[in-house]
């Protein structure tokens, strides 16, 4: 299973690599720039355009969204290792935020 984002219409396509054939496709904030999976199967997507966070089950049902705020967001961490399990790092233009790390 892939995840193949598609900027020009908002939407994400669920790819079975067996055989390349588009399983499912679904419609996501504005701009996806960036997607993530982590080991729970949870898909991560980054909105550029709408400065958001979702994540989505395997299935395209959204169970997370938060806002950014920074300009231009381009990649998302999720830090597995940390013990309250909401950290990450979100890379921008011009620069890098840990906003769910505690300092």
């Amino acid at each position: 299973m892939s995840y193949v984002s598609d900027w020009g219409n908002n939407a994400i396509h669920r790819v079975e690599l067996s055989g390349c054939n588009v399983i499912m496709k679904w419609s996501v904030a504005r701009g996806p720039v960036c997607l993530s999976v982590n080991k729970r199967h949870n898909l991560f997507v980054v909105s550029e355009r709408e400065q958001k966070l979702q994540v989505f089950i395997t299935h395209g049902i959204l169970i997370c969204e938060r806002n950014l705020f920074v300009v231009a967001p381009w990649q998302f961490i999720k830090l597995q290792h940390d013990s309250d399990n909401n950290a990450y790092v979100v890379s921008y233009f011009g620069g890098v935020d840990f906003p769910g790390v505690k300092r």
